[in-house]
């Protein structure tokens, strides 16, 4: 055997080592929980904290949901105002959206949810079974005409040949793609008390390079979806303490709060209730639930950590347990703060960049968080 084809072996036989020495390549991995404090300022890095300017009679009281274009910053209230509101870049001023409420054709009777794409904004009506679409252009929002849909959304995203949802309202599937038009193209999931409840923002835009995709996560699946390309496609799955998680196998119990709780009670021994998940290229954030305990996972690459609220040391000083990221821009996690919601008596306080912010900014009422997640130092 001469030394080329003796090279060729071995570094075949390499490849395949490697292949199986990563056996989870294809899942994302939940992390074992650590049991020691963490300071929360010491998992961020490339911290940004940006105070948001505007008449505090427009603020809204609560944000949901963040999508970025190249010009603006579209958030989204499903809380109280049900209402949409727009960050200009340059000079981090919010305004609302003007969208009227009503039964009219191009009025909104509920705001369930929102997407951008191709600078365009895509605005869910659940309740009136349709989407009204504006156009993003020279730093201006205008309307154009509605698409009726043929089943009602509760969230939806937009996909290259129209449109794929969250069905509500008692369908017999829990997803479905429509066209351009909004008519039905194919459904998928039959609908049972996994889907019976829907994390806050299922559908995400995830830029890996060169490539775009969008994905999707449910409450309860250790699946997540690939669904830009107008079909249903598994992309990963959750894995957990070094298997693959499973799949709820039993499903078919009443639609009620009973039936709900008997469902949680098959999953306690196993991360799941995925609340919130949010991914870039190279991390992702997930809040779940194992054995009746709330906990937040943080990964970065081969790099991760998961922490039970009780044991994050607040020294950025709001009032949640860990910052309620609502989107991605590029590489970096996006969170909102509202003055009323930060603590200035925590011990962590006095020294931190949101105080040095706040008082070179004491008019301001709401802070935009950017970071990134650093945990190889941890």
């Amino acid at each position: 055997m001469n030394k080329f084809k003796f090279a060729c072996i071995i570094f075949l036989l390499f490849n395949l080592a490697c292949k199986r020495s990563s056996p989870y390549s294809a899942y994302l991995t939940i992390p074992q929980e650590s049991q020691d404090p963490i300071l929360i300022s010491s998992l961020f890095e490339e911290v940004e904290i940006i105070p948001i300017a505007g008449d505090p009679a427009f603020f809204p009281n609560e944000l949901d949901k963040a999508m970025v274009s190249d010009q603006f910053i579209v958030v989204g209230d499903f809380t109280y105002s049900q209402s949409l509101y727009v960050i200009e870049k340059e000079s981090w001023e919010i305004f609302p959206i003007p969208l009227r409420k009503g039964e009219g054709p191009n009025e909104a009777k509920e705001v369930s949810d929102f997407w951008i794409g191709n600078d365009f904004l895509y605005i869910l009506d659940g309740v009136g079974k349709k989407i009204l679409v504006m156009k993003i252009e020279n730093n201006s929002i205008s309307l154009l005409n509605a698409i009726a849909l043929e089943v009602p959304l509760r969230k939806f995203a937009k996909t290259e040949s129209g449109f794929v949802g969250l069905t509500g309202g008692g369908q017999e599937y829990a997803l479905v793609f429509v066209d351009s038009n909004g008519k039905i193209i194919t459904t998928h999931l039959p609908f049972s008390i996994e889907y019976l409840m829907t994390p806050m923002n299922p559908f995400h835009q995830v830029n890996d390079g060169n490539k775009s995709m969008v994905l999707l996560h449910t409450q309860f699946s250790p699946l997540i979806y690939r669904v830009d390309q107008g079909e249903l496609v598994e992309y990963k799955s959750f894995a957990f303490g070094g298997e693959p998680l499973k799949t709820p196998e039993k499903t078919d119990f009443r639609l009620d709060q009973g039936g709900f709780d008997q469902f949680r009670a098959t999953l306690q021994s196993q991360p799941s209730f995925f609340t919130i998940f949010e991914k870039t290229a190279n991390q992702f954030l997930l809040f779940h639930i194992i054995n009746e305990v709330p906990k937040m996972a943080l990964v970065d690459g081969e790099f991760g950590l998961s922490f039970r609220f009780q044991n994050f040391k607040n020294d950025i000083s709001f009032d949640q347990p860990f910052p309620k990221v609502i989107g991605v821009d590029k590489d970096k996690f996006l969170a909102f703060l509202f003055k009323d919601q930060i603590n200035p008596s925590e011990a962590g306080f006095e020294n931190s960049l949101l105080k040095t912010t706040m008082d070179s900014h004491p008019e301001k009422f709401i802070f935009l968080v950017q970071f990134k997640l650093k945990l190889d130092s941890i």
